[in-house]
């Protein structure tokens, strides 16, 4: 029947669709590295994104931590 063709169909594609995203985690978790946070003072010149994105992270962990 109709019902049963739509419910297959539906079905193949969140497989696909829960096989993509696990790709893409997958991915995410290869690329991501971890930044220095001491590159900023050490060598401001060859600092990237991923060094910067630490140093804010660190940052916001202290004044955080100072708080309570």
């Amino acid at each position: 029947s109709i019902d049963f063709y739509i419910g297959s169909i539906l079905k193949q594609v969140e497989e696909k669709y829960e096989d993509k995203v696990k790709k893409d985690e997958l991915k995410k978790i290869e690329s991501q590295n971890e930044g220095n946070p001491e590159m900023v003072f050490k060598n401001p010149g060859a600092v990237t994104y991923a060094d910067l994105k630490a140093y804010l992270k660190n940052k916001q962990n202290q004044r955080y931590k100072n708080n309570t």
